[in-house]
């Protein structure tokens, strides 16, 4: 009986001592590694300041922190209610092709949204439409998407922080078009390309990428089994421009999968659409458009409502952490403010109305057991508070 008591508490200090330890306030940890943040610099007034503070520190056990921290006027926000983007065939088809062009060949119905539909034009033009989401391809959908995708890694790879100008349209022009499309479907966010990206190559610079691809196995063997086609025939008016949009609200960015790590939660919630925009246009015309997450401005904002700082939902995920039993060490590399978009009652059904809502988010890599460094091999996860009631996303907050 003795035994068994010892061997009990014995597996209860073993509990304690793996979870984190109680930390009295984030601005009392010493640093990590680094330049530690003085109490006033953490613990200050988040409005009024608007250069970030840097924070270098360990939070506590399992947890530290190398990042900026977002200073921001805003002291409140709005949340946002409305329906999904919808739109008519004929609206669709007015928005991207001239006069000559808009005759149907086939119209076929979506299986998931009643007011969903694919149009296949007689000139081979097709357009797609589902709830939120809009997009057209030119015709000659193969050669497109293998020059959008070569496009798309050939940025990943060299970012170009001025895009040179191509001979048909100079990068504002194409930027323009961009947006002056997007705003012409009636959305309550603004596009944002600063956020997103900008590609211009010519068609020789296309081709000779595409064979720096080939060197990779994993991208042959796209071409090896047909899925990816072989560039070699542009010319002068396959010089193309990608442009990629992230959507915002309250100039605030919106979540977009694919700059972030993805939403999980214990709720019986589904993961929200990402809100973005992507185009491919060449001396021929824009050749493909692409939209996703698209909500209404024909909604309701609420009252804004007092919203917490960073510095408080940081503290609180902090708490967090004290109260759970975690393995290994991650360290927060970015802070942000986004609008996560909601769907009531936890559905997805087709036009359900969606709630744009503020959200701190905390973005986490993990550490290399071996090394002690951040191990770039790792997925990065992610915590997000609500910014207006300080509740947990993860547990339906």
């Amino acid at each position: 009986m003795k035994k068994t008591i010892l061997l009990i508490l014995l597996c209860i200090s073993l509990l304690e001592l793996t979870a984190c330890k109680k930390t009295p306030n984030v601005t009392d940890m010493p640093p990590a590694h680094g330049k530690e943040v003085t109490p006033g610099e953490a613990n200050s007034p988040t409005i009024n300041r608007s250069e970030p503070t840097h924070m270098t520190k360990k939070l506590c056990d399992g947890l530290e922190i190398d990042a900026d921290i977002p200073i921001s006027d805003v002291s409140s926000l709005p949340t946002y209610q409305a329906n999904p983007l919808t739109i008519t065939p004929n609206d669709a088809i007015a928005l991207f092709l001239s006069e000559g062009k808009k005759k149907i060949g086939t119209q076929t119905k979506d299986h998931y949204d009643p007011k969903g539909f694919l149009l296949t034009m007689k000139g081979g033009q097709e357009i797609f439409h589902r709830s939120g989401q809009l997009s057209f391809d030119s015709g000659n959908s193969a050669k497109d998407q293998d020059i959008f995708d070569v496009l798309q890694r050939y940025g990943r790879v060299h970012p170009q922080k001025g895009p040179r100008s191509l001979s048909f349209m100079s990068p504002k022009e194409a930027v323009k078009q961009g947006e002056d499309l997007i705003q012409k479907l009636g959305l309550i966010s603004n596009p944002d390309i600063k956020s997103g990206q900008i590609v211009g190559l010519k068609a020789e610079e296309i081709m000779n990428w595409q064979k720096e691809l080939l060197k990779d196995s994993s991208y042959k063997e796209g071409v090896d089994i047909g899925k990816t086609t072989i560039l070699n025939d542009l010319d002068a008016d396959d010089d193309a421009y990608l442009l990629t949009f992230s959507l915002q609200y309250q100039d605030i960015p919106i979540f977009n999968q694919d700059n972030e790590p993805s939403i999980s939660s214990a709720s019986d919630g589904l993961a929200p659409p990402s809100a973005k925009a992507a185009m491919l246009v060449t001396a021929k015309g824009l050749r493909y458009f692409s939209l996703e997450g698209g909500v209404s401005a024909n909604g309701t904002a609420s009252k804004p409502q007092a919203i917490i700082s960073a510095d408080k939902a940081l503290s609180k995920l902090v708490e967090k952490y004290e109260d759970t039993i975690r393995f290994g060490k991650q360290c927060i590399t970015e802070v942000w403010l986004e609008y996560i978009p909601q769907s009531d009652n936890n559905t997805q059904k087709p036009g359900a109305p969606v709630t744009l809502t503020p959200y701190w988010c905390f973005r986490l890599a993990s550490f290399d057991e071996a090394t002690d460094k951040l191990d770039e091999r790792e997925y990065d996860s992610a915590e997000r508070f609500n910014a207006i009631t300080g509740k947990d996303l993860a547990y339906g907050g």
